[in-house]
């Protein structure tokens, strides 16, 4: 009778250790080991730098580590699956961005995630522009000698993204469509990877956020020939950058947003602590300057802003889709 019961008992426990994995529980020393970042590109791009600078101040408020886990490519969809499916559990979240959570489901015909259901919004950490940039070799000066050579000469021109169907590449799509051209894209499975081919010239063209390239600017060795928004940046390198709309685009407007996303289930304590945490990160003196200085306005929304603000852009991504019918295998 008392084996009986000590096996009872044992699987009794085994099925509420299983029940933990299936929907973890909160536990009040959370974190208790490091925390892994899913970062949808290569090194060397906007998600790393920012994830990264944010990272290591939420880091050391919460006293465990957050470290970087670059899968690049298809748009950033291959990170954004592995975190859908990941662990409930915090110690996996998620870097998303425009491109791999907006874009990429919109116009991919096969993702294997819902952004929407799949996920749950931690916290925004900023917002930006995307930038037109050629290397500082181009011969062109302006946004217009660019498309009129482009006009004059279809598919001559390459033009780099970070992965097919990511944000910069559908960006680009419309752009030619907006101002009547052509080039030949060329997918990378991030920035890091293309930008020394656009700096000897081997890329003639890419759009791109104007963080990994404004070291760049500053060495002479890309130049800047639009911004990709409405309305012109207030960041200080970037004002007097003219928009595609100014350079005879029409009702051009391609702004990016990035922030960490938990998967779905994970408890809401955690949720809580991590977006606590990244707020408080986005008010330190030195990550604000920081992201001034980049181009970048810093994240404001609660999670649930986040949330609808992520709904807004998945909705809007997939009508853009539809509308323009751009559609990637």
């Amino acid at each position: 009778m008392t084996g009986l019961i000590g096996r009872f008992t044992r699987i009794v426990s085994s099925f509420g250790l299983l029940l933990q994995f299936i929907n973890p529980a909160f536990s009040s020393d959370y974190p208790n080991r490091a925390i892994n970042v899913l970062i949808p590109f290569a090194t060397g791009g906007a998600t790393q730098a920012l994830s990264e600078r944010v990272g290591r101040w939420v880091g050391a408020d919460l006293g465990q580590p957050l470290v970087s886990d670059h899968r690049g490519g298809a748009g950033g969809t291959i990170a954004a699956q592995a975190a859908a499916r990941a662990v409930p559990d915090g110690y996996t979240i998620f870097m998303g961005a425009t491109g791999a959570l907006a874009v990429a489901p919109a116009v991919m015909s096969k993702v294997n995630f819902d952004p929407v259901k799949d996920f749950i919004p931690i916290a925004l950490i900023a917002t930006t522009p995307y930038v037109v940039v050629v290397g500082a070799r181009s011969p062109f000066k302006t946004i217009l000698e660019l498309v009129e050579y482009a006009r004059q000469h279809p598919g001559k021109l390459n033009f780099a993204s970070s992965g097919t169907a990511g944000a910069d590449h559908i960006a680009g799509e419309v752009w030619q469509q907006n101002m009547q051209f052509k080039m030949t894209h060329v997918p990378y499975k991030g920035a890091g990877p293309y930008l020394p081919d656009l700096i000897v010239g081997r890329i003639d063209v890419a759009i791109i956020s104007p963080i990994p390239v404004k070291s760049l600017v500053e060495a002479g060795e890309v130049r800047i020939l639009a911004v990709t928004t409405a309305q012109r940046s207030q960041a200080p390198h970037l004002k007097d950058i003219p928009t595609v709309n100014e350079s005879g685009g029409t009702g051009y407007d391609f702004p990016a947003w990035y922030g960490y996303f938990a998967p779905a289930k994970t408890p809401a304590e955690v949720v809580e602590k991590l977006h606590v945490s990244v707020l408080k990160a986005l008010k330190d003196p030195a990550i604000k300057e920081w992201l001034i200085a980049q181009g970048l306005t810093s994240g404001d929304l609660s999670a649930n802003g986040f949330g609808q603000l992520l709904r807004a852009e998945v909705k809007k991504w997939s009508t853009f889709a539809t509308i323009l019918n751009i559609h990637v295998e």
